[in-house]
């Protein structure tokens, strides 16, 4: 990468940090960069000093995911930000939570863009805007101890439940006295186990009105919680859990594929590949893995992407 384009992502970050308010560990976390390496950049210094007296210039990953996270495009976009239904409606639900400090459920199928909804709310919004992924191997420690790095809360080597949700709920208490809007994310919800629920309850209990609480998931978590409702006294809490989040339960537009895929289209002229295309993608997820590299490499082979170059990548008869 050209010193050049570092200069001008650096100047991009600065005022990226300063309009929305960041400190420069909180931005740093939120590149996933360590804070020194963040430090050296922003100072326009381009390496590092390691071991001895060695220097090592610090790699061009680290801009482009510090130019990624400001929505500064550093090489040929082939995919770009549709809004479409189900990605308005996320936005809009998610402004809602943030600015009124309530609790929302996200629902919607696989491959929707809840997600990249997700990432591209905290682009605009990253200033206290806290966001996790949930998966089938996480337990209630894990849960609280990416909670608390999200935040920079010092859980220490306590790994007591209570303790570690007191001192998520404190610094949620504290960002809002200080007037901020924090906002606490789950995605892939549909992930939580009874116990990560019964946390969820807790934390959202103690921060009522004072943090937005938002969950994101598919319907398998709408499913699994009236599971649980049938057989209430196996799972405690649950329905007082359910009624903290219905009235804000959003479920997005299914996915039209003849008429939702159409705004993906823009450079896609050939009809039958489209044609071709609606019918071999599920969702907005399938139609970017196959798309967006079929575009890349016609346009790095200087010919218009069509429905037999797309086959012959992809081996379809």
């Amino acid at each position: 990468m050209e010193t050049k384009l570092k200069d001008q992502i650096v100047a991009a970050a600065k005022q990226y940090i300063t309009s929305k308010g960041l400190s420069q560990a909180a931005f740093a976390r939120l590149c996933d960069i360590s804070p020194s390496y963040l430090s050296n950049i922003l100072n326009g210094i381009y390496e590092y000093k390691a071991s001895g007296d060695k220097t090592i210039t610090i790699a061009d990953r680290y801009f482009a995911a510090i130019a990624g996270r400001i929505g500064m495009s550093v090489v040929a976009a082939y995919w770009r930000t549709v809004e479409t239904p189900q990605f308005i409606e996320a936005i809009a639900t998610l402004e809602d939570a943030k600015e009124r400090g309530v609790a929302k459920m996200i629902i919607g199928e696989t491959g929707c863009g809840k997600t990249y909804s997700i990432s591209k709310f905290m682009e605009a919004n990253p200033a206290n805007t806290f966001k996790i992924t949930v998966s089938n191997q996480h337990k209630i420690q894990d849960v609280t101890e990416e909670l608390g790095l999200a935040m920079d809360v010092t859980l220490g080597v306590s790994t007591r439940k209570a303790f570690r949700m007191r001192a998520i709920t404190n610094r949620l208490r504290e960002l809002k006295a200080q007037g901020g809007q924090p906002l606490v994310i789950i995605d892939e919800a549909e992930n939580l186990t009874h116990g990560m629920i019964g946390l969820c309850k807790g934390i959202y209990d103690a921060i009522n009105e004072q943090a937005a609480f938002v969950l994101i998931g598919t319907n398998e978590l709408t499913d699994k919680l009236d599971q649980m409702e049938r057989y209430g006294y196996k799972y405690p809490g649950v329905p007082q859990f359910r009624r903290r989040f219905k009235a804000g339960t959003v479920h997005l537009t299914p996915i039209d594929r003849q008429k939702h895929f159409d705004a993906f289209f823009e450079d896609v002229q050939d009809m039958e590949l489209r044609i071709l295309l609606r019918g071999l993608c599920g969702n907005y997820g399938e139609l970017h893995d196959f798309l967006e590299p079929a575009l890349r490499e016609a346009a790095e082979d200087g010919v218009p992407l069509t429905d037999q170059y797309f086959r012959v990548k992809y081996k379809i008869a």
